[in-house]
C-alpha cells in the first residue's frame, strides 16, 4: 500500500515495503498499468519488465513487432499550433522478435512535414541525409549533400584505410596543412 503526504516544501507519493508506485487507467473491472516507478527508482512505461541493469533508470516499451514507429516526439508552437518538430523512432529489422534486430532513427520537420534524417542500423551503419537511410553496405553514409570535416588543431583531418594486414593498408590520408 502507499500514501500521500506533504510538508512546507513538497507533496510526496510513496509506497511502503518496497512496493511499486503505479499509474494506471481503469476499464470495467480491471486496472491497466501505464507507468511504474519501482523500488530501484526505474521508470517503466508500457511495460513491467525491468531493465537488465539497475543503473538503467528508464525503459519504454514500443508495442510493435513489424515496421516502425515514433517512440518520442518533441513539439513546439508554430503560429499558435502545437506541431511536431522532431522525433526519435524504432524500426524493426527483418524477423522482428526472432532476430531481435532494430534500427534507431531521428526525424526533423521541414516545410510542415516530419522526415527521417539519420538512422543507426542494427548492424552499426550510420546513414545521414534524405535517402539511402536503410543501406548497410557502408558503415558511414552521407546522402543528398556535401560532407565537411573542419580540423581546429594539428593532426590528420581524414584517414580512410582498407585492409587489416600489417604493412599492407591501402587508403587515403588528407591533412589540413597550415595557413601560411
Amino acid at each position: 500500500y502507499g500514501n500521500f503526504s506533504c510538508d512546507n516544501s513538497a507533496t510526496y507519493l510513496y509506497a511502503y515495503n518496497g512496493n511499486d508506485i503505479v499509474f494506471s487507467t481503469h476499464s470495467g473491472n480491471s486496472f491497466n498499468r501505464k507507468v511504474t516507478i519501482n523500488n530501484d527508482g526505474q521508470v517503466l512505461i508500457g511495460t513491467t519488465t525491468t531493465p537488465a541493469s539497475t543503473n538503467t533508470k528508464f525503459r519504454l516499451h514500443l508495442p510493435i513487432n513489424t515496421s516502425s514507429a515514433r517512440a518520442f516526439e518533441i513539439s513546439h508552437n508554430t503560429n499558435g499550433a502545437n506541431k511536431v518538430g522532431a522525433a526519435l523512432g524504432l524500426a524493426i529489422d527483418n524477423g522482428g522478435e526472432s532476430t531481435n534486430a532494430a534500427s534507431l532513427y531521428f526525424s526533423t520537420a521541414s516545410n510542415g512535414s516530419l522526415g527521417e534524417r539519420l538512422r543507426i542500423t542494427s548492424g552499426g551503419s550510420v546513414n545521414i541525409g534524405s535517402g539511402e537511410l536503410t543501406q548497410t553496405a557502408r558503415k558511414f553514409n552521407v546522402y543528398g549533400g556535401a560532407a565537411r570535416v573542419t580540423q581546429t588543431t594539428g593532426g590528420n583531418t581524414i584517414e580512410v584505410f582498407g585492409g587489416t594486414t600489417s604493412g599492407q593498408s591501402y587508403g587515403l590520408l588528407v591533412n589540413a596543412g597550415t595557413n601560411s
